[in-house]
């Protein structure tokens, strides 16, 4: 199961990277909770919301980039950097690392917590820095 859920974290940030949303869309559960920095999202629309807003801006573009991911059983933990480029090079304008929970059921994410501090992702998925990482 692992294996199938460290594949689901990784095309969930290549659908928000592409800003496909019906295939983002796909991959939460009705019920799901997105916790972030600008507070929480409930429920399908709150899943739409949360991609909608790492879309396209006028000036630049968000794409995120993942590091590491660590297998937790029915959770993941992904290391990221939230990149934003400029439209116009195309040159890195801001980058934000960050530590993501998600926690999934029957093959969809039911939960996505952002943290700040990546020790205290690890640590809300009950790992600590010397676990076995697995790339996505």
């Amino acid at each position: 199961m692992s294996e199938e859920n460290l594949a689901i974290v990784q095309r969930f940030a290549d659908r928000v990277n592409e800003q496909d949303i019906p295939g983002f869309l796909g991959l939460v559960d009705p019920e799901v909770e997105f916790h972030t920095f600008r507070g929480v999202e409930r429920g399908l629309e709150g899943a739409r919301r949360f991609a909608e807003s790492n879309g396209p801006r006028e000036h630049y573009l968000t794409h995120v980039v993942h590091e590491q991911a660590f297998d937790a059983g029915d959770q993941v933990v992904v290391f990221a950097n939230i990149q934003r480029r400029w439209r116009e090079t195309g040159e890195l304008g801001d980058e934000t690392r960050i530590g993501a929970v998600f926690t999934l059921r029957a093959g969809k994410v039911l939960r996505f917590q952002v943290f700040r501090d990546r020790d205290q992702a690890l640590a809300a998925a009950g790992l600590t820095q010397g676990e076995q990482a697995s790339s996505p």
